[in-house]
């Protein structure tokens, strides 16, 4: 699996925030415990409202496996262009699979556990194009001016394989 290590220009415009106040404390492929990382993390307050970044369509809302058992809620939306962004972990859904969001729209609140990469509760944003993983802090606000945040350039990252999941509980 490669996982790239910027995203290409595929939205004309930056997302909205999906955390009022988040804060960015792993970025996208950094190592940690848990392998490589394969998002972005943004520290929030637990129980936090988590919104849709950009109008889509939910293709997934439900349950995954969570770093060191159990599960968690999750939510994917998939954006005119193909790509396809994952928020988690979440609680208390308040989308279904197949609802058109558009962005602001609320999706839950912030789950009160983190995970593998920080103990502290945060929202992990993935981007993915197919099968690759790409660096969602391109599109991410940052200070409110409406600037992206840098993405780096550097060389493809090898990410270890997704766990498994049972036909019970689909991936985002």
């Amino acid at each position: 699996l490669v996982v790239l290590a910027h995203a290409s220009a595929a939205f004309a415009s930056v997302w909205s925030m999906p955390v009022s106040g988040g804060i960015a404390t792993l970025g996208f492929g950094a190592a940690y415990a848990g392998g490589t990382h394969r998002g972005v993390d943004l520290e929030a307050p637990a129980g936090v409202d988590v919104s849709a970044p950009a109008e889509g369509t939910v293709t997934f809302a439900g349950r995954v496996p969570a770093d060191g058992g159990g599960t968690c809620g999750a939510v994917t939306i998939e954006f005119a262009d193909g790509y396809r962004v994952s928020l988690l972990p979440l609680e208390g859904l308040c989308v279904a699979t197949g609802d058109c969001v558009a962005a602001g729209h609320s999706l839950g609140s912030l789950a009160a556990s983190g995970d593998d990469s920080s103990a502290a509760p945060h929202l992990h944003v993935g981007l993915r194009s197919g099968e690759l993983y790409l660096d969602p802090a391109a599109y991410l606000p940052t200070g409110g001016g409406g600037t992206t945040s840098p993405v780096p350039e550097s060389a493809p990252v090898t990410a270890p394989d997704a766990p498994a999941t049972t036909s019970a509980v689909a991936a985002p």
